[in-house]
């Protein structure tokens, strides 16, 4: 099985050097903040190393778009972008992407979906490794579905920065990281033939996104403003701890992969 070789090599090669690059970008602290918010630019390096360890034709439209996505993020863990200065770059982000593939009525629902994965992954970063670890779950799944190098590195960078995440966090994504991991997740399984699961993949933060965006316009509050009110802080408040909140996530997103895989026949 070849495609499991490469798996594994992205898988690894990305996992050691999100392993080894942690630490040293956690010394960088954007505008003073602790714990800080880089480990986006490790996660990135990990992505880029794990993928060229085996490469795979046909992720120009990915490559392109990301550096634009993840330069914003970037961009904004050190000056503090402006909302809708980051959603003109997501914008873009999405627009260079889709201008490789042949126009088809799908186009603007694959639009949608770019830029609403991203900013529902971003979203969904606001408790340790929350977003670090239901993006490896589903890295993982979408490898299977369709294999890619760029899906096997996230989810073995992840699976290390999980190591320097998870609660208590030792330091956190940043917007380039969670745009890093939403964007991938959103963009990659596109170019593959299984694209039409992507929804039930990641339908964890797809539906947190909705029941956050829903209760906050009914209360007259900007969706795009943070908050305490995500699924994952109600069940804190609950009494759940952090770390088993984190893991229901996790939990969850394994369900709805395999039955993803059960719907494929495999």
């Amino acid at each position: 099985m070849p495609w499991l070789n490469v798996s594994v090599t992205s898988f690894v090669i990305a996992a050691l050097v999100a392993f080894l690059l942690t630490p040293l970008v956690k010394k960088v602290v954007p505008r003073g903040t602790l714990p800080p918010r880089i480990g986006g630019a490790a996660i990135a390096a990990a992505v880029v190393a794990g993928s060229l360890a085996s490469p795979n034709p046909g992720l120009t439209p990915y490559w392109v778009a990301i550096a634009v996505v993840f330069g914003m993020g970037l961009a904004d863990d050190f000056l503090v972008l402006s909302p809708k200065v980051k959603l003109l770059f997501q914008v873009l982000g999405a627009v260079a992407f889709l201008a490789f593939l042949e126009w088809s009525w799908w186009t603007p629902i694959f639009f949608v979906w770019l830029v609403g994965v991203t900013n529902s992954l971003n979203l969904l970063d606001n408790m340790d490794g929350l977003t670090p670890g239901v993006g490896a779950v589903a890295a993982l799944f979408f490898y299977v579905l369709s294999p890619s190098a760029p899906l096997a590195a996230l989810a073995g960078a992840l699976a290390a920065f999980l190591l320097f995440n998870f609660h208590p966090a030792r330091i956190y994504l940043g917007d380039a990281g969670s745009h890093l991991v939403g964007f991938t997740l959103a963009a990659v399984p596109l170019l593959g033939s299984k694209w039409h699961l992507a929804p039930l993949v990641l339908l964890v933060p797809i539906v947190d996104t909705a029941f956050v965006t829903v209760t906050r316009l009914a209360r007259g509050v900007s969706p795009f403003k943070g908050g305490k009110d995500h699924l994952s802080h109600r069940l804190n408040r609950a009494g759940i701890g952090v770390r088993a909140v984190v893991v229901l996530f996790y939990a969850l997103t394994a369900i709805v992969g395999v039955l993803s895989l059960l719907l494929t026949g495999r």
